[in-house]
Formats: C-alpha cells, structure tokens, sequence
C-alpha cells in the first residue's frame, strides 16, 4: 500500500491483504515514545495494540508475543534486542 499524505491519495498493490487498521497521527517532534502512545489513548480503549520503531528489526513472532501477553493477563509486554556488537578492525 502507498499512502501520499499530500493529498490523501491510496494506492492498494495487488497482494494478499492483512486484516489491519493502520492510524497515523502527527504527535509532535518533541514527543517523546509513552507521550506518544498518550495521545493515542481515546483511539486504543478496550483494545490490544502493537508499537514498534521503524528501525526495530528482529525476528520476534509477533503471534506468539500476543498469546504470551493474553495468557498472562499483562497491562503491557516489552520486547528488546541487543544489537551485535561492531568490532573494530
């Protein structure tokens, strides 16, 4: 999917499609992450979300993750990485 936020326009690619709401909000520049997530609060009641960075990459099962956090009953699960280590030469 292509989104021109200049003038609104959608483009779908032909492609299976996942069942998602996908919101984006302007939050500010000097917003920091849970402020973030605050003002998103009226549109996430009574529902499960996900949050990630665009540069957060890893291979969590994100299927799994869910499951883990229903069974446990969580306000909130937190995933992380540790990127590998540079080494200099």
């Amino acid at each position: 999917m292509s989104i021109d936020l200049s003038n609104g326009k959608i483009v779908t690619h032909d492609r299976e499609r996942e069942e998602w709401v996908v919101h984006l909000m302007d939050t500010g520049v000097e917003t920091n992450t849970g402020g973030r997530i605050k003002c998103l609060e009226s549109w996430l009641k009574d529902d499960t979300f996900m949050v990630t960075y665009g540069d957060g990459v890893s291979d969590v099962n994100v299927h799994d993750l869910l499951i883990f956090h229903r069974s446990h009953g969580l306000t909130a699960t937190v995933t992380a990485v540790r990127p590998p280590a540079v080494s200099a030469i």
